[in-house]
């Protein structure tokens, strides 16, 4: 891992904190890292022909049906 070291105007230093400026630039970093990993996924999938939209919907509805299964007041209440 590598440190960066950047200027931070001393008005919002002393704003926000520096533990807590710290804290925020870390989640935007992991953001960036999450979106980048999100990114080459979608490229390993559309390079083997999955259509996560669809897989994605498929999980989905499959998910929500076991769930009802699992709840059937709830599924007497939807129909």
């Amino acid at each position: 891992m590598m440190t960066i070291t950047i200027d931070v105007p001393d008005e919002l230093l002393r704003k926000l904190g520096e533990n807590a400026l710290r804290e925020r630039l870390k989640r935007q970093v992991e953001l960036i890292r999450l979106m980048e990993l999100g990114t080459e996924i979608r490229t390993a999938l559309e390079a083997q022909g999955i259509d996560w939209e669809t897989e994605w919907k498929a999980f989905r509805q499959a998910a929500w049906d076991e769930y009802l299964t699992e709840q059937p007041r709830l599924k007497e209440l939807l129909q």
